[in-house]
C-alpha cells in the first residue's frame, strides 16, 4: 500500500475514502458516489486544498457481496499530477491485486482512509491505519476484525438523522484493504457494522470485483495489463503475477514476465496443459516438464496458462527462486497450479513442491521449466511426464507475420526504453525487412525472432551492426550504452567499459542471496578496491537490474543475452572464471557451471564452434584447479550434473570430467541406503557419459557396478529401485554388445527387458494419474529395452542362439514402435528420440527380414522427426538425423527407388556425420564409414566405378583404423568393405587384384570369429566372389575350394534360417553349376541344380518374386540335359516348366521378355531333339516374335539372337512338314545373317557357326528341292572358311571344327555331290 496513493472522495454531503490504483482512477464505495451525485463528485488529494472532478466509469452495488466505483479523472485536466509513486515509468507499474486462499488462519490486513473520528476541530480530516485480520472463506459479509474499539467521534454541527448513521469509522468507506505489508490489495471498505465491543468493518473483496467484466475492462485500459488475483498468503512464495512494465534498456523489452511481445501460436499446448490441469489425476499431485531449448517461449507459456487458471478460480504462479516455507501451501483450499522455471537446476524444491502438496483435497499440478530432460529429474519426482516445444513454424509467411507483430510491439516501448521519444518507432516498425537470425535455418525460435526485430528497429537510428555480427553481439552493444548512462549517475562510469562488462557478467554467474554476499562477490571481481567502491558497485548491479524474488541483484535477461555475454567476459579475460568460481559459495558455482554450459552448446548451434570449445576447455580447467581448501562438493557436482542434456557433442568430455568426479565424491561416501543409491546413480551417470565419448570398456565396469548395486536395492521390492536397476542393466548391456560380448549384452538386456516388462504391467495396473506417470516412464524404459534386444540378438553366433530367438526380434521391433507411438499420442514430445529410434530398428529388422517396402515409410517418418529436432538442436540431434537419412536410403535402395534419391540422401548424411566423426571418431566413425560403404555401391549401381572406388578405399581406410581398437567388434565391417572393393575390381575385370581383396576379406572374417549370421552371409559371398575370379584366372582346383567354402557357410544358414538363407544357399548352388558348366561337366551341373531346385519351389511357393529363381534353376538344369540326347524328354521336362514360368513372369513384366526368349531357344532345341517337332515349331514362332520386338528396342544386342531364332523357327517348320513355311523362314533368315555379316567387326567365329547354322537349315529346307538346296553351299564353305582360320589362331578349338566339316558334308551329299563330300570329310576342310 502506497500512502500517497490515498484520496478523500466527495459527492455533494457524501465523504469517503478512495486509492488510485492507476495514475487517473480511483477505486471507492459505490454508496458514496450514488448515480444522483453524478457531476458533483470530487476527489482530493490528502494535504492539498484543490478539489479535482471525476467521471464515474464503473459502479456497482448489489446491496450484499459488492459495493464498489471507479473514478476516472479526464485526462484534459491539467491540473492534475499524480503522486510521485505513479509518476513517470512508477506509473506504469499495474496495480496486484490479491485474494485469500487458506482456512484456519486469520490474515492481518491494514486500511488507510479519513475515519470521522480523525477530524480535526478545523474540520480536517487527517488519515488513519485501520489494522485488522480477515478470516479466509467466511461467508458474506466479508469483515475486517480488530479487537480494539474505536475512539469516540465528534458528532457536533449534524442534525439527528444524520449523527444517528455517523460512527467513528464514517469515511473509512472506499478505503483500500492491503493485506498487512504487501502489496496487494484484497478489497475496497463497505460499511462499520458497530458491534458493541471492538471493529468490524464490511468490505467487498477484490475476486468479486474481479469477477465483475466492466470493472476488469476499465482497469485494463487504464493500466494496460489483465488485472488478476493472486494468492495473499503465497505472496511470498510465488512471483508477482502483473508483468514487469519498468523498462530500462532495450533488452528487457524481450524478458518473458514483461510481455512487451504478444502471445501468439502454442494454442494446441496450451489447450493441452489446460486440459491437464482441468482432468482429474485421482487424487495425486500431477507433474509436467515442458522442455526447450532457451528463447522457445516455455516462460511465457506458463504465464499465459497461470492466467487462464485464475481466471477459472485456480491458485496459479510462478514459484520464487528461494521461497520461504512451504507448508502455507498445506493450508491452499483451492486448486493449485505452481510453475517451477529452471527446474533443471531446483530438483529439490521440486520434490518439497510435491511432498508438502500430496495430502491436499484439491486438484494439485506442478508444471516445470528445463531446458532438457536429465538426471535431475529422477531426484524431483519419480515419474515425470515431458512437453517438448517445438520451433514455432519457419514458414516465410509465419515467420514475417511473428516477426511484422514483434516489431510493432516492441516500438509501442521502445520510446521509453531508449530515451528516444521523437523516433517514429511505430512508423519505422511497418518498413523494416523481416531479418532473419544468423543461427542456421530452421533453428530459429520465438526469441530469435524478437531479438531480430528488436535489433532491426534499433539499427535504424544507432549503433550499426558489423557484417555476420550475432544478434546477441548486437543487442548487447545497445545494452552496453545502459550500463554506461546508469553507471556515469552513480559516478562509476570511471570504471571503464571492461569492468562494467564483467560485473554485469558477474551477476549473471553469481545470484547473490543478499547484501553481505553481493559484497563478497563483486570484492572477488575487484580485489584490490575499497569496501566502499564494492558496496557501490553492488548497489550500482542491483538498480540496474532488479530482482525478481528475495536475492540481492537480478540479471541481464533474456537468457540467451546473459549467456551469451557472460561467456564473452570468460572468453576475454582467462582469470575472470578463476576469481568468480575458485572461493564462491556453493550455489554460486552451480550457476557459474550452469550457465557457460548452456552458452557452450549455444555457440555451438550458431556455428561457433571454436567459441564453444574454448568455454568449454575453461570449464575443465576450472575443474581440475579447485583449491584444495573449497574443494568441490558431491552436491554442487550433483546439482550441476542435473542441468546438463542427457545428449549433447559438445559438452560430451565435459560432462564426462564432471561425472568423473561425482562417482569420486560418492564412492568414498557410507553404505547406509541413501548413500548406496547415490552412489549407484553416479556410477550408472558415469557409464552414460563414458559411452557418450565411445569409451565402452570403462563405461561396462561403471554399468556392472551400478547393476550391482542397485540389484541389492532392489531387493526392498520396491518399483522405484527395480527400475533403476534396469535401467543399469540395460547400460551395461548395451556396454557389453560394444565390447564384444553379444551373447552376455543378450542375456543382461533379457533381464531388464523382462525387469521393464514388469513394471510397466504393474504401473498399469495402478491406474490413475500416479500410475500413469509411472507407467509411460517404465514404458519409455520399456521400448529401449526391445529396441536394444532387437538389435543385439542379430550379433550373435548362429550356434549360440536359436533363429527362433532371433526371429523375435521381429515382435520385439513391431511391439517398440507400437508402445512408442501410444505413449507419444497420449504424451506428445515424451522423448524427442524414443519414437524415432523405435522407427529405425523397425525399419532396419524388415530390411533384415526382407520385407522392404514395409520399411520404407517407417523410415521416411523417423527421418521427418529427427530433421525437425536436428533443426532444433543441432548439437544434440544431428548425429541421429544423419543416421535416420542412411537408413531411409538403404531401404529406398532396396525398394529400387532410383539410385540418384538414394545418394542424395547419404550424400547428406555423410556431410553431417564427417565432422562428428572427426570430432568423435570412437562413437560416430563407424556410422561414417557404413555410410561411405553403403554410397560406394550406390555409385557402382548407377555406373560411376570412379566414385565407387573412392568411396569404398576410404571406407576401407577408416575401417583398418577401427580393427586395431580393442575386441574387434568393428573387424567384419572391415571384411565386408575388403569384399565390396572385390566385388567392384572383379566386375571392372581386374581379378587378380580381385582375388587379392576377397583372400584378404576372408582372412579379417576368420580372425573375427565368431561372426554373426548376417557376417557369416557376407563371408560366403565375399568366397563366392573368390570363386568366379579364381576361375577367370584359370585355377579352376581353387575356385572349387572357394565355391565349397562359401556353399557350406550357406548351408549352414540354410539350415539356421530357411526363410533368410535358403535363396542365398539355393544361389550358391547354382552359382556351383556354373563353374562346372564352364568347365563342361554336365553330370556335376545336374546334380547340383536337382540340389537347388527344391529350395527354389519352396521359396516360389511362399514369394512371387522367388519364381525368377525357379525359372532360372529350371531352365539351366533343362538346358544340361539338353546338352546329351539321351537326356532329350528330361531337357523337355524341366524347360516347359520354365517357359510356362516365364511366360506368366514376362506377363507381369516385360523385362522378363529376354529370359523368356532364351528358354524359348533352349525349349525348341530339346524338343527338337526330342523329336516333339509341332510344339518345336509353336515355340520357336514365340521366339521369334519375341525377338522382333526386343530386336525393335535393341537392334546391336538382339540382332544375332534374332537370326538364330529364324533359324530354330526355320528347322522346326521343316521338321513339322511344314515346308512352304520353312523355306520362307529360311530366306529371311538368310536376309538377316548377310546384312548382319555385311557390317565390318563381326567376330570370325561367331560367324563362323552362324553361316554353318545357316547352312544346315537352308540344305534342310530345301531338301525336297536341289535347286534351293544349294543355296546352303556358299554359307557351308564361308563357315568352314572362317573356322579354319580361328583354329590356325588358337588350336584348342579344333575338336569344333569337326561340326562344321559335318555341315558341309551333308549340304554336298543333299545335292549329290558325293566324292566332294567324301573329300571334305577325308581332309577336315583342308
Amino acid at each position: 500500500m502506497e500512502e500517497t496513493q490515498v484520496v478523500q472522495v466527495r459527492a455533494g454531503a457524501g465523504f469517503g475514502s478512495g486509492y488510485l490504483v492507476a495514475p487517473r482512477l480511483v477505486l471507492t464505495a459505490a454508496h458514496l458516489v450514488p448515480p444522483e451525485a453524478d457531476g458533483a463528485i470530487t476527489v482530493s488529494l490528502p494535504g492539498g486544498t484543490e478539489r479535482f472532478p471525476v467521471v464515474v466509469r464503473w459502479r456497482r452495488d448489489d446491496g450484499e457481496t459488492v459495493d464498489a466505483a471507479l473514478l476516472e479523472i479526464p485526462a484534459d485536466d491539467g491540473r492534475w499530477s499524480p503522486p510521485s509513486t505513479l509518476r513517470g515509468a512508477f506509473g506504469r507499474r499495474p496495480q496486484r491485486w490479491g485474494r485469500c486462499v487458506t482456512v484456519g488462519t486469520e490474515i492481518p490486513v491494514a486500511a488507510l482512509g479519513f475515519p470521522r473520528q480523525q477530524r480535526t476541530t478545523a474540520g480536517r480530516r487527517d488519515r488513519e491505519v485501520l489494522i485488522g485480520r480477515v478470516r479466509p472463506h467466511a461467508g458474506p459479509p466479508h469483515e475486517i476484525l480488530d479487537d480494539a474499539g474505536p475512539l469516540r467521534a465528534d458528532l457536533s454541527g449534524l442534525d439527528g438523522t444524520t449523527a444517528a448513521h455517523t460512527t467513528s469509522w464514517s469515511g473509512m468507506s472506499g478505503a483500500a484493504v492491503f493485506a498487512d505489508g504487501g502489496a496487494l490489495l484484497l478489497g475496497v471498505v463497505q460499511y462499520d457494522r458497530r458491534p458493541g465491543q471492538g471493529t468490524r468493518l464490511t468490505y467487498t473483496r477484490s475476486e468479486d470485483l474481479l469477477a465483475c467484466d466492466g470493472f476488469r475492462a476499465v482497469v485494463r485500459q487504464a493500466t494496460s495489463v489483465d488485472p488478476q488475483a493472486e494468492p495473499a498468503e503465497l505472496a511470498r512464495l510465488l512471483e508477482q503475477a502483473p508483468p514487469k512494465r519498468e523498462i530500462g534498456s532495450p533488452s528487457m523489452l524481450l524478458r518473458a514476465d514483461a510481455e512487451v511481445v504478444s502471445f501468439h501460436g502454442r494454442e494446441d499446448t496450451l489447450e493441452q496443459l489446460e486440459r491437464w490441469c482441468l482432468t482429474d489425476s485421482g487424487g495425486f499431485p500431477a507433474v509436467r516438464v515442458i522442455t526447450a531449448p532457451g528463447g522457445q517461449g516455455k516462460t511465457r507459456l506458463a504465464r499465459r496458462l497461470t492466467a487462464r487458471m485464475r481466471d477459472l478460480g485456480w491458485v496459479a504462479g510462478q514459484v520464487v527462486h528461494d521461497p520461504p516455507d512451504l507448508d502455507v501451501l498445506r493450508g491452499v483450499r483451492h486448486p493449485l497450479l505452481l510453475v517451477v522455471d529452471y527446474a533443471e537446476t531446483r530438483p529439490e524444491l521440486v520434490r518439497q513442491l510435491r511432498q508438502r502438496t500430496e495430502q491436499a483435497r484439491h486438484p494439485v499440478r506442478l508444471l516445470l521449466l528445463a531446458r532438457s530432460l536429465g538426471t535431475w529429474q529422477t531426484r524431483a519426482a519419480r515419474g515425470l511426464r515431458e512437453i517438448r516445444l517445438h520451433a514455432l513454424s519457419p514458414a516465410a509467411p509465419d515467420r514475417e507475420h511473428a516477426f511484422r507483430t514483434a516489431a510493432r510491439d516492441l516500438s509501442r516501448r521502445l520510446a521509453e526504453a531508449t530515451g528516444d521519444p521523437d523516433v517514429d518507432w511505430a512508423g519505422l516498425a511497418e518498413t523494416l525487412p523481416a531479418r532473419r537470425a544468423t543461427a542456421a535455418p530452421g533453428a530459429e525460435t520465438a526469441l530469435t525472432v524478437q531479438m531480430a526485430a528488436l535489433a532491426a528497429l534499433l539499427r535504424r537510428l544507432r549503433l550499426p551492426s558489423q557484417d555476420g555480427e550475432s544478434l546477441e553481439a548486437e543487442l548487447l552493444e545497445h545494452e552496453t550504452k545502459y550500463w554506461h548512462e546508469s553507471a556515469d549517475r552513480r559516478g562509476l562510469g570511471r570504471l571503464g567499459d571492461g569492468l562494467l562488462a564483467r560485473a554485469v557478467a558477474a551477476a549473471v554467474l553469481c545470484p547473490a542471496l543478499g547484501e553481505a554476499e553481493a559484497h563478497t562477490t563483486v570484492a572477488r571481481l575487484l580485489p584490490a578496491e575499497s569496501p566502499l567502491l564494492i558496496a557501490e558497485v553492488a548497489a550500482w548491479l542491483r538498480d540496474l537490474y532488479p530482482s525478481a524474488d528475495d536475492r540481492y541483484w537480478g540479471q541481464l535477461e533474456p537468457d540467451r543475452l546473459a549467456e551469451t555475454h557472460a561467456c564473452e567476459q570468460i572468453l576475454l579475460d582467462p582469470r575472470l572464471l578463476g576469481l568468480l568460481f575458485d572461493r564462491a559459495p556453493d550455489h554460486q558455482r552451480v550457476q557459474t557451471l550452469t550457465v557457460l554450459a548452456r552458452a557452450a552448446v549455444a555457440h555451438a548451434n550458431a556455428g561457433r564452434a571454436e567459441e564453444a570449445y574454448t568455454v568449454i576447455d575453461r570449464l575443465r580447467a576450472t575443474l581440475r584447479s579447485v583449491p584444495a581448501d573449497a574443494p568441490l562438493t558431491a552436491a554442487v557436482l550433483r546439482a550441476h550434473s542435473d542441468t546438463l542434456p542427457e545428449q549433447s557433442h559438445v559438452l560430451r568430455e565435459y560432462a564426462l570430467d564432471v561425472a568423473r568426479a561425482l562417482s569420486g565424491l560418492c564412492t568414498a561416501a557410507g553404505d547406509d541406503p541413501r548413500a548406496l543409491r547415490d552412489r549407484a546413480w553416479a556410477l550408472h551417470n558415469l557409464a552414460e557419459r563414458q559411452s557418450a565419448v565411445g569409451d565402452w570398456a570403462q563405461a561396462r565396469e561403471a554399468a556392472a557396478a551400478a547393476a550391482e548395486l542397485r540389484e541389492r536395492l532392489a531387493a526392498d521390492g520396491t518399483a522405484t529401485h527395480r527400475t533403476e536397476w534396469a535401467d543399469s542393466l540395460l547400460m551395461l548391456s548395451q556396454a557389453l554388445r560394444m565390447t564384444g560380448s553379444p551373447a552376455r549384452a543378450y542375456d543382461v538386456g533379457g533381464r531388464a527387458l523382462d525387469l521393464f516388462r514388469e513394471l510397466a504391467e504393474e504401473a498399469d495396473e495402478a491406474g490413475g494419474e500416479e500410475g500413469d506417470e509411472e507407467g509411460e516412464r517404465r514404458g519409455s524404459g520399456l521400448v529401449r529395452a526391445l529396441i536394444h534386444q532387437s538389435q543385439v540378438v542379430w550379433r550373435l553366433d548362429p550356434s549360440a542362439l536359436g533363429f527362433d530367438q532371433v526371429a523375435r526380434s521381429d515382435d520385439h521391433s513391431a511391439e517398440a514402435v507400437r508402445r512408442a507411438r501410444d505413449l507419444v499420442t497420449r504424451r506428445p514430445d515424451l522423448d524427442p528420440l524414443l519414437l524415432t529410434r523405435a522407427l529405425t530398428e523397425r525399419g532396419a529388422n524388415l530390411w533384415r527380414f526382407q520385407r522392404h517396402p514395409e520399411a520404407v515409410s517407417l523410415s521416411e517418418e523417423a527421418v521427418e522427426a529427427s530433421r525437425r529436432l536436428a533443426g532444433e538442436n543441432p548439437d544434440a540431434y544431428t548425429a541421429d538425423l544423419a543416421r535416420a537419412l542412411m537408413s531411409l536410403a538403404v531401404d529406398l535402395d532396396s525398394a529400387g527407388r532410383p539410385h540418384t534419391e538414394c545418394m542424395a540422401l547419404l550424400r547428406e548424411a555423410i556431410a553431417l556425420m564427417r565432422p562428428l566423426a572427426e570430432e568423435l571418431p570412437a562413437v560416430h566413425r563407424p556410422t561414417l564409414t557404413q555410410m561411405l560403404h553403403n554410397l560406394a555401391w550406390e555409385h557402382h549401381l548407377a555406373g560411376d566405378d570412379t566414385a565407387a572406388r573412392a568411396r569404398v578405399d576410404e571406407a576401407i581406410e577408416h575401417r583398418r583404423a577401427m580393427a586395431r581398437e580393442p575386441y574387434g567388434t568393428t573387424m567384419p565391417a572391415l571384411a565386408q568393405s575388403l569384399g565390396t572393393l572385390a566385388t567392384f575390381l572383379s566386375r571392372a575385370g581386374d581379378h587378380a587384384a580381385a582375388a587379392e581383396r576377397a583372400r584378404e576379406a576372408l582372412e579379417v572374417y576368420a580372425r573375427a570369429e565368431p561372426l554373426s549370421a548376417s557376417d557369416l552371409n557376407s563371408r560366403s559371398g565375399t568366397a563366392l566372389g573368390l570363386a568366379r575370379s579364381y576361375d577367370v584366372l584359370g585355377r579352376p582346383a581353387d575356385a572349387l575350394d572357394a565355391l565349397n567354402e562359401g556353399l557350406a557357410v550357406r548351408r549352414r544358414l540354410s539350415e539356421y534360417a530357411p526363410s533368410l538363407y535358403t535363396e542365398g544357399y539355393a544361389n550358391a548352388l547354382h552359382d556351383l553349376s556354373d563353374l562346372y558348366w564352364r568347365h563342361d561337366r554336365q553330370i556335376a551341373v545336374r546334380i547340383v541344380l536337382r540340389q537347388a531346385l527344391p529350395h527354389y519351389r519352396r521359396l516360389a511357393r511362399v514369394d512371387e518374386g522367388a519364381r525368377r529363381g525357379l525359372a532360372e534353376c529350371l531352365h539351366d538344369l533343362g538346358s544340361s540335359y539338353g546338352t546329351s540326347w539321351a537326356l532329350a524328354d528330361r531337357a523337355v521336362t524341366a524347360l516347359r516348366e520354365a517357359y510356362r514360368l516365364r511366360v506368366e513372369l514376362a506377363a507381369a513384366d516385360p523385362a522378363q521378355e529376354e529370359q523368356l526368349a532364351a528358354t524359348c531357344a533352349a525349349l525348341c532345341r530339346a524338343l527338337l531333339k526330342a523329336c516333339v517337332f509341332p510344339e518345336a515349331a509353336r515355340v520357336a514362332e514365340h521366339e521369334v516374335r519375341l525377338r522382333r520386338g526386343l530386336l525393335a528396342a535393341d537392334p546391336d544386342g538382339q540382332e544375332w539372337p534374332f537370326c538364330f531364332a529364324l533359324l530354330r523357327l526355320a528347322n522346326s517348320r521343316a521338321r513339322a512338314g511344314e515346308d512352304a513355311a520353312a523355306w520362307r523362314t529360311a530366306l529371311e533368315a538368310e536376309q538377316a545373317c548377310a546384312a548382319l555379316l555385311a557390317r565390318p567387326g563381326q567376330p570370325p567365329e561367331d560367324a563362323a557357326w552362324l553361316l554353318h547354322g545357316l547352312g544346315e537349315t537352308l540344305s534342310l529346307c530345301g531338301r525336297h528341292d536341289v535347286r534351293r538346296a544349294a543355296r546352303a553351299l556358299r554359307p557351308a564353305r564361308r563357315a568352314l572358311r572362317l573356322y579354319r582360320d580361328v583354329v590356325a589362331g588358337d588350336p584348342s578349338k579344333e575338336n569344333a571344327l569337326r561340326w562344321i566339316v559335318d555341315g558341309l558334308a551333308k549340304a554336298l551329299e543333299r545335292v549329290g555331290h558325293h566324292a566332294e563330300a567324301v573329300d571334305v570329310q577325308m581332309r577336315r576342310g583342308v
